[in-house]
């Protein structure tokens, strides 16, 4: 006991001293995978709709082939808590009925608890834990679980409303203000002397959404587009929307070849989807540049490149690489 209290103690200091809404998730899940000593901590923030949970940070290694999943309210154990603001603690998570089964788990998920992260009476988020071992987590840990959330939530609050500045209200991706993130998460990389990539994607045809089913029609494409490309991304990938029809990707420690294998994935996956708008359905196809950002240039300069790469190669379902 007198553990967990010293544990909490420091990471209450850690919270305070954290200098972002990203340090300051992270934390939080560094500090619940020690305190509970599990290997898999993550935590979730509602987007302002309140309608899905954005992953937000993550301890261990994910659960999933495609970690960057969005939970509906009410969708799977975490969209669960979200909707009803209580906590769920389960021996056998994928035994439970309000359980999401997902295509690309690496292993079963065995134990599960999960908290609301509650701040004026209102739910803001999911923390959650999750162990191997079956029947793992105790009513203490229930307990200790609420407490943690209680001293993250009224920290978390004002973070999470400078978070949702920088998205864009369509796809809940990062917006152009979101760049200087992007570029701070890639910063590490680049300080050790390891890749990193650009992809630009133009979304094909854009306009024709636009112009048969309106606004409406176009937003949904751009849903769906940000969806399947953030599906394949992994948890240190930035994903920002960069201009009405594009999307822009930065990619620590991956080499241009490793980009552009990702890039066709990405291609074939969004080529490969219909996409529903009130009635009617359409599909479209994504074009893609492919750069190596290097610390010796701006970061404008790199994004220059790849789409000046694209103007130059006509035509739509296409990889450029850009130099």
């Amino acid at each position: 006991m007198a553990g967990e209290i010293e544990l909490l103690r420091a990471l209450t200091t850690q919270l305070d001293e954290a200098e972002s809404v990203d340090e300051m998730m992270q934390r939080l899940v560094d500090g619940g995978a020690r305190l509970f000593q599990v290997p898999r901590c993550s935590a979730w923030l509602l987007d302002p709709t309140r309608t899905r949970l954005l992953v937000s940070a993550r301890a261990g290694v994910p659960l999933h082939l495609q970690p960057n999943f969005e939970y509906r309210l009410g969708q799977g154990l975490l969209g669960w808590i979200a909707q009803h603001g209580q906590p769920i603690r389960t021996g056998a998570a994928d035994e439970d009925p309000r359980f999401l089964a997902r295509p690309g788990m690496v292993e079963r998920m065995g134990s599960f608890l999960g908290v609301p992260l509650v701040s004026n009476r209102q739910t803001i988020g999911v923390f959650s834990a999750v162990n191997p071992e079956p029947s793992y987590f105790s009513e203490h840990h229930e307990n200790l679980a609420v407490v943690l959330a209680a001293v993250a939530s009224s920290r978390l609050a004002a973070a999470r409303l400078e978070r949702l500045a920088v998205l864009d209200e369509v796809t809940w991706t990062f917006n152009r203000r979101g760049l200087p993130l992007a570029y701070a998460r890639a910063a590490h990389s680049l300080d050790h002397g390891r890749p990193v990539s650009v992809l630009l994607f133009d979304v094909d045809a854009y306009a024709e959404p636009f112009v048969r089913y309106e606004r409406d029609g176009a937003d949904e494409l751009m849903r769906y587009v940000a969806e399947r490309i953030r599906a394949a991304l992994r948890a240190q990938d930035t994903l920002v929307r960069y201009a009405e029809h594009q999307f822009l990707a930065v990619l620590p420690g991956l080499d241009v070849s490793q980009a552009t294998e990702l890039a066709g994935r990405i291609r074939a996956d969004v080529a490969s989807g219909r996409v529903r708008a009130g009635e009617h359905e359409m599909s479209t196809t994504l074009s893609v540049a492919v750069t190596a950002h290097t610390p010796d240039r701006p970061w404008e300069a790199s994004i220059v490149a790849a789409d000046r790469a694209l103007a130059e190669s006509p035509g739509h379902d296409r990889i450029v690489v850009a130099l």
